[in-house]
């Protein structure tokens, strides 16, 4: 998947990946007619399927837009893998959360798909570098690396830039794991390095199934460079 793909840029979207990204979850509402869906109002004889990243919001609207409404979650992988190609197969826009304004935002599936990935990567920079620690899961012979997606008979190295991300993987292949934080000059200069001697890739934000974006150490390493650089100009 190309983390690097153009797709539209709109404050509200960027809200809604950010939330979706830390809860790993959208919320949902799902009538007699499957999920809830309202006409768009800017492309002609399409409908837009409604999402919200707060359960308030899905409540507040469910009703009013759906015949005997649940809310229910989705999880990130279910959303990735199953819900957003769906829609993409049925020609459906995403409305991320819709409040019945005007002009609420629109995204196509697809589009919001590589969104949450690129985001996934650029959260998990961003914050790594401010509170300059990464965690990992430590198995009993040293990271827990799992067999890569993108490169064939590679492994990778799942890690987040908080403990409680890290601890809700302990599951599956990860389950004998323990989280351990590694300061970000310890990761950067002998993990990556580590990793890329042994032509291993790295998955920030790892989650089962999501098939987020895997990267490469050194690309990986140079992202954190330039954002620990903007952030210094910045401070």
């Amino acid at each position: 998947m190309d983390a690097h793909a153009p797709v539209p840029s709109n404050a509200a979207i960027d809200r809604f990946i950010r939330r979706v990204l830390d809860t790993e979850a959208v919320w949902t509402v799902a009538g007699e007619e499957g999920l809830a869906r309202v006409a768009s109002p800017t492309a002609k004889a399409r409908m837009v399927t409604l999402f919200w990243s707060e359960r308030a919001e899905a409540e507040r609207w469910g009703s009013l837009i759906a015949e005997h409404a649940r809310t229910k979650p989705l999880c990130l992988s279910d959303l990735l893998n199953e819900v957003l190609p769906k829609l993409t197969a049925l020609n459906r826009i995403v409305g991320p959360d819709w409040g019945a304004e005007p002009f609420e935002p629109e995204i196509e599936p697809g589009d919001l798909a590589r969104r949450l990935r690129a985001e996934a990567v650029a959260q998990f920079v961003r914050k790594v570098n401010h509170r300059e620690v990464v965690w990992i899961l430590q198995g009993a012979d040293g990271p827990a690396c799992l067999m890569s997606k993108s490169r064939p008979g590679a492994q990778m190295l799942p890690c987040w830039y908080d403990r409680a991300h890290a601890e809700a993987r302990i599951a599956g292949p990860l389950a004998d794991s323990v989280a351990a934080a590694v300061p970000l000059a310890t990761f950067r200069e002998r993990t990556l390095l580590w990793l890329g001697e042994s032509g291993q890739l790295l998955a920030p934000g790892y989650c089962e199934g999501c098939g987020l974006v895997e990267l490469a150490p050194a690309d990986l390493a140079a992202r954190l460079t330039s954002a620990g650089k903007r952030q210094a100009t910045a401070a």
